[in-house]
């Protein structure tokens, strides 16, 4: 009994020193925070207001409706009020560099997820990286209102904090979301036949849409034609998800430092090939959390 009382006080110990320790308001939480502002701020600059915004019957017309909530929208309130499109654009292009200022993270974290859910919700075309953004802009919510600064730019001086389990919370949330992510999009491609068979690169670089850009469009297709590279590739993309998604169990730095370094240049391919410029800010941002070690000089034991 009393072996397990004190075995009791040292994991209690231990999780309180790992709690006091965790770098929660490091400032990747801002360059997270502004990485998927400049995603969307990218989105609104370089896309007229009538592209992103179509008015149907006096509404703003979306592919997706979530029953009465579009009352909700912000864009949809702005319109209500007589606001034009354009004139909505530059108010969201404003409110995302508000957010980029890093100031007011408890008000700031709050909007930010009212303009990326919005946008989601509002925009005529949206694709993956708008549904993430929303996601993370919510999950962030919780770890703003905990941090105690007014510009999160500036170092944290209150690392300490008896809420901190909230915020570590929704840290272990993003990370599993990412994981997801991957683990989902590589078990989606086992029970495609291109993807199994090894021809799906070949397809998907020379998809008229979604294809590789006309300057690099006459080299991706020499490569690609070649079916032990094009197989090696596309086989190579599934693994790597695979890999992706199982790196939530590692805890080696050195590992984790790497694999970021590759998934970024992934990603960094999909922008060259396919020009997802919206996806990959918000992959790019999740993808600093999934990876980054948040415990700082703390020696795990063994109990």
């Amino acid at each position: 009994m009393l072996a397990n009382k004190e075995l009791i006080n040292r994991l209690e110990s231990k999780i309180i020193h790992y709690v006091l320790n965790f770098d929660l308001f490091g400032k990747y939480l801002i360059w997270v925070r502004s990485i998927l502002a400049a995603g969307l701020l990218g989105t609104l600059i370089f896309s007229s207001a009538e592209h992103l915004f179509v008015v149907v019957n006096g509404k703003i017309s979306n592919t997706i409706r979530f029953n009465n909530l579009e009352n909700l929208n912000l864009i949809e309130i702005l319109f209500n009020y007589g606001i034009e499109l354009f004139y909505i654009k530059i108010i969201l292009i404003l409110l995302l560099l508000l957010i980029i200022s890093g100031y007011f993270p408890k008000i700031t974290s709050i909007l930010h997820f009212w303009i990326a859910s919005s946008f989601f919700s509002g925009a005529t075309f949206v694709d993956g990286g708008d549904q993430i953004h929303q996601n993370l802009s919510l999950l962030l919510v919780p770890i703003c209102f905990l941090d105690k600064r007014h510009n999160q730019w500036e170092e944290n001086k209150n690392i300490s904090s008896s809420n901190k389990i909230f915020g570590i919370a929704a840290i272990f949330l993003i990370k599993l979301q990412m994981s997801i992510i991957y683990l989902h999009a590589a078990f989606g491609k086992t029970s495609i036949k291109e993807w199994t068979d090894g021809t799906a690169m070949y397809y998907w670089i020379n998809n008229t849409f979604f294809g590789a850009p006309s300057y690099l469009s006459e080299f991706t297709f020499i490569i690609f034609s070649n079916p032990i590279i094009c197989t090696f590739v596309t086989h190579l993309v599934i693994v790597t998800e695979f890999i992706f998604a199982a790196s939530i169990f590692s805890n080696n730095r050195s590992l984790k430092k790497l694999l970021f370094i590759i998934a970024v240049l992934f990603h960094l391919n999909i922008i060259l090939i396919h020009g997802i410029f919206s996806f990959f800010f918000s992959m790019f941002a999740g993808l600093i959390i999934y990876f980054k070690s948040f415990a700082k000089n703390v020696k795990v034991e063994s109990i």
